[in-house]
This record gives C-alpha cells, sequence and structure tokens, in this order.
C-alpha cells in the first residue's frame, strides 16, 4: 500500500530543483505546480498533511493562497522558500503564522531540521489551535482560529460586533492613547511626535535602550514603536524585554534595514508590524491605525462574554 503524503512542495516556476531530490529520498512527497492542484491534493490528503513547502517569488496572489489554506486547515506548516519579495508582502505573509522562510539557495540540511521540528511536534488540535492564536497577526485568521477553539457561533457573534465597532476611525479620538516611541535619531523621533500628535496620540520618546526599559517600568503604554538600532543594544533584545512585562504592549518595529531573518524572528516574538525608512506619513499612521486596531481585538475575553 502506498505512504500517504506528509509533505507537499508547492514549485509552480521551478524554482526548488536543486533540493527537491534531496526531500523527496527521505520524506513522502507530493509536486504541485498549480494553486488548483495545491488545493485539490489538500483537501484528498488533509488527513496526512503536515507541511506545504511553498516556493515563489511572493505577491500578494501568493499572501491569499496562503491565508485561504490556514483559514481552511489548521495544519499544515508553511516553510517559505524565494529568491525575492518585496518588503510589504513579506511582512502581510510572516503575520499569517509562518513556520520558517528561507532563501531559495538555502542548503538542504537547514531545510531538514525544519521538516524535523515540525514532524517531531505532537500537539493535540486544541493545543495547536493555542500556539496558532499566540503567533497568528492577520485579523480574519485570528477571528477563525479564536471561533474554532471557542467552537461557538455567539462568540463569532459578539467578535464581529467588536470588530465593527473598532474599526472606525474614531479609534484616534479616544484622549488616553499613548505611544512610547523608541528611535536614537531625535529630528526623525520629533517629526513622528508631531504626525501622531495630529491625530491626539500622545507620544514619549525615548532615545536608547535603557530610557526605554525606565520608561516600561513607570508607565504604561498603549503601543510602542521600536527602532531596532539601538546605539547601546540591539532591538531585539528589547523586544524580548517587553514581552517578559504582563499585558506588554503590541509593537512596531522601524529599521533602516530589510533583514528578512531578524523581521520573521521577531515577528513570532510579538511584534505586529514591520516598517522601513524611509516611510511616508500615511503608511505610518495607517500601520499604527491597524496596530491598534488588532491590539483591542486580541484583548477580547471571549469566556467572560455573556
Amino acid at each position: 500500500m502506498q505512504k500517504k503524503p506528509t509533505i507537499i512542495i508547492f514549485d509552480p516556476q521551478s524554482l526548488f530543483l536543486d533540493n527537491v531530490d534531496v526531500i523527496q529520498e527521505s520524506y513522502s512527497t507530493l509536486h504541485c505546480s498549480s494553486p488548483v492542484q495545491l488545493f485539490s491534493n489538500l483537501k484528498k490528503y488533509s488527513d496526512s498533511i503536515k507541511i506545504i513547502i511553498y516556493c515563489a517569488n511572493f505577491s500578494l496572489s501568493d499572501y491569499k493562497t496562503i491565508q485561504a489554506i490556514k483559514m481552511d486547515y489548521v495544519l499544515p506548516e508553511f516553510i517559505l522558500l524565494s529568491q525575492d519579495y518585496a518588503i510589504d508582502i513579506f511582512t502581510e505573509i510572516a503575520k499569517l503564522g509562518i513556520f520558517s522562510i528561507h532563501n531559495i539557495s538555502i542548503h538542504h540540511a537547514i531545510l531538514e531540521l525544519d521538516i524535523h521540528d515540525i514532524l517531531s511536534e505532537n500537539l493535540s488540535y486544541k493545543a495547536l489551535l493555542k500556539k496558532r492564536l499566540n503567533h497568528v497577526l492577520d485579523i480574519d485568521l485570528y477571528i477563525t482560529y479564536k471561533n474554532l477553539l471557542e467552537n461557538t457561533q455567539v462568540c463569532s457573534k459578539l467578535l464581529n460586533n467588536h470588530l465593527h465597532k473598532i474599526s472606525s476611525p474614531t479609534i484616534f479620538a479616544q484622549d488616553q492613547l499613548h505611544i512610547l516611541l523608541i528611535e536614537d535619531n531625535q529630528p526623525l523621533s520629533k517629526r513622528l511626535c508631531n504626525w501622531l500628535s495630529k491625530h491626539s496620540i500622545t507620544t514619549c520618546p525615548a532615545y536608547t535602550y535603557q530610557d526605554a526599559l525606565y520608561l516600561l517600568k513607570r508607565h504604561s503604554f498603549d503601543l510602542i514603536i521600536l527602532d531596532l538600532g539601538l546605539p547601546d543594544n540591539y532591538g531585539s533584545s528589547l523586544l524580548q524585554d517587553i514581552h517578559s512585562f504582563k499585558l506588554p504592549p503590541p509593537i512596531i518595529l522601524l529599521t533602516a534595514y530589510k533583514d528578512y531573518d531578524s523581521l520573521l524572528s521577531c515577528m513570532k516574538e510579538g511584534a505586529f508590524e514591520y516598517i522601513t525608512k524611509p516611510f511616508n506619513p500615511d503608511i505610518f499612521i495607517k500601520k499604527v491605525r491597524d496596530t491598534l486596531h488588532f491590539s483591542q481585538l486580541r484583548s477580547i475575553p471571549f469566556k467572560t462574554i455573556t
């Protein structure tokens, strides 16, 4: 009897030719060259597929394909391989709770380590959903997982009503929104503070890692905007410190570099957004709005709703 496949290799542009033989020798795999074929095989082998190795130069259509799969299936995990991708698309895809993202030229040994880690994980359905909720930053996907975990239509209705309320532009009309801005470039920090003040948001600037820690221990904030290139420590270290606090606020990362490995690592540690310098005010404000929106959504205590 033929063994059911555990891995789908989705490679419509034949980008993965150098490593595909090594993976096929070690694991039971299926090769898909189109989205139709991918969805067909997922439906046919939904009980056995644990991993999708997704190879593409990421575009909006790839984001939609991955999101659609994750909306319909709690498993599989995704390992993404690419030659090149735009930072904005990368950020949105990373919000879908991706296990790992690598350059297409990655050595097969690293890829096999990812595969081993995924296949060796043995979680119950409920534990897997909880894990998904801790890592996903896409609003539609978060609602889907939350409803699956609670398994109730009532929660879905109440959540959607609440979502409708907090999506209103009045989110910036509140008087009590406070943001901690951690940016060592003082002229840029002042400019960002001015942009946010126009939307009735109070901003507290910090220029170093130590200044930020001091403020975090003494004040509460609705949002943190964090520059990864601080003079006295790397921003990712501060990210870990922030998440050691009880009920840490959401975080937007700022950087002048398109460091994809750092981005994925930071988003797995809880950062919500990633903005590369330079950026325009409209995009900046939109990302602040989206982050505050999602933060309010995640704060809904489902089991206390009656």
